[in-house]
């Protein structure tokens, strides 16, 4: 039903109309003499004109509005979301007979009337499987079996949608269909987009977008299809809870088998990413095989396509650690892969087949090494020689792949008046590790503060700053220096001079810098039990976005390990100048492996290079799809001086034995950083799954003949969502519940939707639609029309 209304929203008409009146009047009385001569016909049409414009100027005054109002009865809407994860692709094809003829059944592949039911789950799950055994080739059971074991869990979900929610819910919402992943996107439900490889399942993120974009509108329900397992992003009970209080009904049809079908899988690779020539690269694999009936398996590493090792474990369906040690042989980026296989006997070659588990796609994993051959250069500076800075100073001399120097102020003073910290932006970024020990304010000028600063920031280095009693951290409050810290120190704050002990932090527990035991268990235990420290900076908090590792047994839980990411460079904070005492009754195990861990975590990316004049970094040697990894190049000259022009970087895809594949080849161009000294970057991004090699060279001069290779790999990372492979049917309900509906399996499909229905409650609502008459440019071109046209004519007929 519709009604319409006019209205005046300008000047009121007992003002307009008078004034037009009046108007009229004066144009009559004024024109009338001077129109007596003019033809008949032309002193008509000039009035009409005249009082045309009139007309329309009343209008532009009055402003008329004509408002219609329909009153609507609006159905509630319902969106069905299909999960589109990589999971949704599994078949299922091993999971229960339960199962199996729920879904079936549901689907109408296989007739209800052939599976008697039981009330008790124990003699009905005993009923299914004699079904399933005793089912004759060709009957319709074994029939509809096969043709649902071909389904993915999507494709299942999609038919079920297809057959039972359209039916239910006819004349009673208005349907909208949706997939999610990460994200939220319409599709038919009648042809289901194969879901892609590794895509996680994120509930949280489409749920709100929804929310979103039904913010105006009547939201009956929400019914999720899903295996029910989330694998990113947030809880998304609030969102749910929000959904719930406009009152949309939030419930969820459980997809798959509960139980976890038989499956080997390698969850994750720890170790360190960077290494040295001729050391022992080492690396940790998290794996586990279930429900196997096969004794032994196989964990077969390989490098470049090349076979390396192959050792036999035994599953017990839990998740097993295996340490892999394997030395570096050449400099470069050393590829690994990782996999793990039914043993095979040597008189039985036949690779494994997808037959004895439900993928194959989590049985590999790649791990990838910089394996350096430059010296990492590191510089020292302190205050006085103290017993942390001695011990640090020791480690570093005798190793061969540190080119060291250190400096004490206390002791320089007396020889030379020059700084003993470097002068010049060019001296500070020559260096791979600075390590500042308890300067303060007067040593570490604002000057050279900021050149601290853009060493970490802009050249991408990584700085360590061991605390003191004499300046480090409380002189640093204000400046440079105190934005590159990891941690805040209190202006009013003391020292603890209390023996602490020490524990790690949730971060620490898994961090490789605080890893010293391999098993994480006897790691934690560990820390606690090392020599308390006497002496702590106990004025600090750590800043939003650090990271704390390990931390005091005090009430403030006063950070003693933190590290952030500053720039393009990376800043660890030791909060204690006595590290040393790690050493007692341990020897040089705890002290030594900790600084080497941080040595390595911290240069992860350095730039490096065969001479000094050409360095390049990668931060990452392995890229997941979609991901960017970014590749930073300094140019200096003989002399030192900035290199004006960009470098060149040369990006190639190499085939198997390592060669470029012929056409891949493509020049990335580079950007300067502002403000640092030579140094550029470029991102990389959009490349497909495969090995790739960057060559960075400069036309200088002084650079002819210098380049610098780095190799990376792209690959299909299938991350979290193919290490559990069950579906879960708990995560479903526990969120139907805050959304006020019900969850349930295929069979239960029936009831769900019925509930659904009998909650949706359609809406009247007026619908109001405001025309204007008189807020457009036709009005005022026609007047303007108007008043030329008269003008036009009275000059024809001679009139002024």
């Amino acid at each position: 039903m519709s009604q319409w209304h006019l209205k005046f929203i300008g000047w009121p008409w007992w003002l307009v109309l008078p004034l037009a009146a009046a108007t009229v009047w004066a144009m009559w009385r004024w024109q009338r003499p001077e129109l007596a001569s003019a033809p008949p016909r032309a002193r008509q049409a000039l009035t009409w004109m005249r009082c045309t414009a009139v007309g329309l100027i009343v209008l532009l005054l009055l402003e008329p509005t004509l408002t219609r109002t329909t009153s609507l009865h609006e159905l509630p809407l319902v969106g069905v979301m299909l999960d589109e994860s990589g999971s949704m692709g599994l078949t299922d094809r091993l999971a229960s007979p339960t199962v199996q003829l729920d879904e079936a059944v549901a689907l109408g592949l296989v007739p209800a009337a052939s599976r008697p039911v039981f009330p008790v789950p124990e003699t009905q799950a005993k009923s299914d499987a004699d079904l399933v055994a005793k089912a004759a080739p060709g009957s319709p059971v074994a029939l509809g079996l096969a043709q649902w074991a071909k389904l993915s869990r999507l494709e299942r979900a999609s038919k079920l949608t297809e057959g039972k929610v359209l039916a239910a819910l006819d004349g009673k919402a208005r349907v909208r269909f949706f997939g999610f992943g990460q994200e939220l996107r319409p599709v038919e439900p009648t042809r289901p987009t194969p879901p892609a490889p590794g895509l996680a399942t994120n509930l949280e993120h489409p749920l709100a977008e929804l929310s979103r974009q039904w913010a105006q509108d009547n939201i009956g329900a929400v019914l999720l299809l899903s295996d029910g397992r989330q694998t990113a992003g947030q809880d998304a009970s609030p969102i749910i809870r929000s959904l719930a209080a406009r009152g949309a009904v939030v419930s969820g049809i459980s997809v798959g088998d509960p139980e976890s079908p038989p499956d080997a899988a390698i969850a994750e690779i720890v170790g360190s990413h960077e290494a040295f020539r001729d050391e022992v690269i080492g690396f940790d694999v998290k794996y586990r095989v279930l429900r196997s009936a096969k004794p032994l398996w196989d964990l077969v590493i390989s490098s470049e396509g090349k076979e390396i090792e192959r050792r036999s474990v035994k599953p017990d369906g839990l998740w097993q650690n295996e340490h892999v040690e394997t030395p570096a042989s050449k400099a470069g980026t050393a590829l690994f892969q990782v996999r793990i296989e039914p043993h095979r006997e040597s008189s039985n070659p036949s690779a494994a087949t997808d037959s004895d588990e439900a993928t194959l796609v989590n049985n590999q994993s790649d791990f990838a090494v910089t394996v350096n051959q430059d010296p990492i250069r590191v510089y020292l500076a302190d205050a006085t020689p103290r017993w942390e800075s001695r011990y640090l100073a020791a480690m570093f001399e005798r190793d061969p792949r540190v080119k060291f120097e250190r400096h004490y102020h206390s002791v320089q003073s007396l020889l030379s008046a020059e700084s003993f910290l470097p002068k010049t932006q060019g001296e500070w970024d020559n260096q791979d590790l600075i390590v500042l020990g308890d300067v303060d304010s007067r040593l570490l000028t604002p000057a050279q503060q900021q050149l601290c600063a853009d060493y970490v920031a802009k050249r991408g280095g990584f700085l360590v700053c061991v605390a003191g009693p004499r300046g480090m951290p409380r002189s640093f409050t204000l400046g440079p220096f105190a934005a590159v810290l990891p941690v805040k120190p209190f202006p009013q704050g003391q020292a603890d001079n209390a023996p602490v002990s020490l524990s790690l932090t949730l971060s620490g527990r898994n961090h490789p810098i605080t890893s010293i035991m391999r098993d994480p268990s006897f790691n934690e235990r560990l820390w606690p039990a090392l020599p308390p420290l006497q002496w702590i900076a106990g004025e600090v908090s750590a800043k939003p976005g650090a990271a704390v590792l390990v931390e005091a047994q005090n009430a403030a839980h006063t950070p003693i390990v933190a590290l952030h990411q500053y720039g393009a460079g990376r800043v660890l904070w030791m909060g204690t100048e006595e590290s040393w005492r790690w050493r007692d009754r341990l020897g040089d195990r705890v002290h030594q492996t900790f600084w080497l861990q941080a040595m390595r975590w911290g240069l992860a990316a350095r730039l490096r290079g065969r001479d000094t004049r050409l360095q390049a970094s990668l931060d990452r040697p392995l890229v997941a799809v979609g991901e960017t990894a970014e590749i930073r190049a300094r140019a200096v000259t003989t002399g030192g001086e900035p290199v004006e022009a960009a470098p060149a970087l040369q990006l190639d895809q190499l085939d198997a034995q390592g060669n470029a594949v012929a056409g891949s080849g493509r020049l990335v161009g580079m950007k300067h950083i502002a403000d640092s000294a030579g140094i550029w970057q470029a991102s990389l991004d959009g490349l497909p799954v495969g090995r790739w090699r960057a060559t960075v060279s400069s036309g200088h001069p002084d650079l002819n003949g210098l380049g610098e290779v780095r190799e990376f790999q792209v690959r299909d990372r299938p991350g979290r969502e193919y290490l559990e492979l069950g579906a879960d049917p708990a995560a479903l309900a526990r969120l139907a519940e805050i959304g006020g509906g019900t969850s349930g399996n295929f069979s239960q499909a029936d009831a769900i939707l019925k509930q659904i229905a009998s909650k949706l409650k359609p809406r009247d609502r007026e619908e109001t639609r405001t025309n204007s008459l008189w807020d457009n440019y036709l009005i005022l071109i026609l007047i303007l029309g108007l008043l030329i046209g008269e003008w036009a004519w009275r000059k024809k007929i001679g009139l002024p």
